[in-house]
């Protein structure tokens, strides 16, 4: 009877757990300023401070702006997308007039945000602010 080695080998599997950061920035204008490019409202989302998609009050749809969202992401994704962000955008007509109110009576004001994070809202003339929102996970 002849005796074997038998050699095991042993692999490690290694994970290197990447970390990414997820954000999403609401910009919303109490009137339009007819200018190119510059909407009363608008979102995008960004990754790894690349953006992935965009929204704004013209065209009312979110879009993919990375070639690889638009091919693993279903239809059914973009069209559940635009609809938060149409929430997103109703929030903000919705309560522009109560804003205008308060911002006639300081020259800045925190709001209750409708999702997490804090917002800022900044005078820039009469009647007429920016409000501007970033919520993210790192």
């Amino acid at each position: 009877m002849r005796a074997t080695a038998c050699h095991w080998h042993h692999f490690i599997l290694l994970f290197i757990a990447e970390k990414h950061s997820l954000y999403y920035i609401y910009t919303g204008l109490s009137k339009p300023v007819n200018q190119p490019g510059i909407y009363q409202f608008s979102a995008m989302g960004l990754l790894d401070d690349r953006q992935i998609d965009s929204y704004n009050s013209e065209e009312q749809r979110k879009i993919p702006k990375q070639q690889w969202m638009k091919e693993k992401m279903q239809e059914d994704y973009w069209e559940k997308g635009t609809q938060s962000r149409k929430g997103k955008e109703q929030w903000f007509n919705g309560n522009v007039i109560i804003l205008i109110k308060y911002m006639n009576q300081s020259k800045s004001v925190l709001l209750p945000p409708p999702c997490r994070g804090v917002r800022r809202v900044s005078l820039r003339k009469p009647n007429y602010f920016v409000w501007s929102s970033k919520r993210g996970h790192n």
